[in-house]
């Protein structure tokens, strides 16, 4: 009988160590640059795809898309309540390549409209994605601004191996812009929310916008230029500072300068 106790005293200590150490593994995990860089991007994923498929629509209503791409590249089809685009292998528009399928369906809100997206081996340039995000759009809010809540469950792919989820909430607000629907050099947009993401590593991240991201449309800075999110991993926790103005593709986490280029 003692034996079995002794046994059973052991058993138990041996499986607290083992938790242990897969709890300190979990917990004692630091964030990468490539990480980093990753958080940054499937971020910026939202805003480009809602800004891409507008542009898609608007070139469509005013059949410009035709004069932009070659049909043969490009398959356009409505079906069940959706637009169909078709990118084939590989095409280029507005200055980037896309391929596979983006569909997209349309629906009143309100004040404003519903626009829903599901991705199917869906690429935009060196990002692979799948999944849906659904934007609740108001073309008008109190303040006169275009408003956004965008809604996301998606797995992106980096480079062909690297594959990161996202899943979450945002919000964004055309801050400048309103008044010049038809010149989108001048707009600029501030995004909020927060969001849940796993790694390669199989490690949860949980990410939230403590500042709003300000970003500039149709210019030549490709990333946030001021704000700051909050990430934490296991037990630690990471500001990703993005500046206060300067259009430099570079950021600081918790004080260390990167560069996302």
């Amino acid at each position: 009988m003692k034996a079995m106790k002794s046994k059973f005293v052991i058993a138990v200590l041996l499986s607290v160590f083992l938790v242990s150490c897969s709890d300190d593994k979990v917990k004692n995990v630091n964030l990468t640059d490539q990480e980093v860089k990753e958080i940054v991007s499937t971020n910026q994923v939202m805003e480009q795809m809602f800004a891409f498929t507008k542009r898609l629509h608007d070139e469509k209503k005013s059949s410009n898309l035709a004069q932009r791409v070659s049909p043969q590249q490009i398959g356009i089809e409505l079906k069940d309540g959706k637009i169909r685009y078709d990118f084939g292998v590989s095409t280029e528009i507005f200055g980037k390549k896309y391929g596979g399928v983006l569909e997209v369906k349309y629906e009143p809100n309100g004040l404003g409209y519903r626009r829903i997206l599901t991705y199917k081996n869906f690429i935009a340039d060196n990002l692979k994605i799948s999944g849906s995000t659904t934007y609740n759009v108001t073309l008008r809010n109190k303040q006169g601004h275009l408003y956004v809540s965008a809604s996301s469950d998606l797995l992106v792919t980096f480079n062909n191996e690297r594959v990161v989820s996202r899943k979450g909430n945002i919000r964004f607000e055309k801050v400048e812009g309103n008044e010049t629907l038809l010149r989108l050099n001048d707009d600029v947009y501030e995004t909020s929310g927060s969001w849940s993401s796993v790694g390669i590593d199989g490690i949860n991240r949980e990410i939230s916008i403590v500042k709003s991201l300000k970003t500039k449309s149709l210019s030549d800075c490709l990333f946030a230029v001021e704000g700051t999110m909050l990430v934490k991993k296991g037990n630690k926790k990471y500001v990703i500072d993005f500046g206060a103005g300067g259009c430099d593709a570079k950021i600081t986490v918790n004080g260390r300068e990167i560069s996302l280029l």
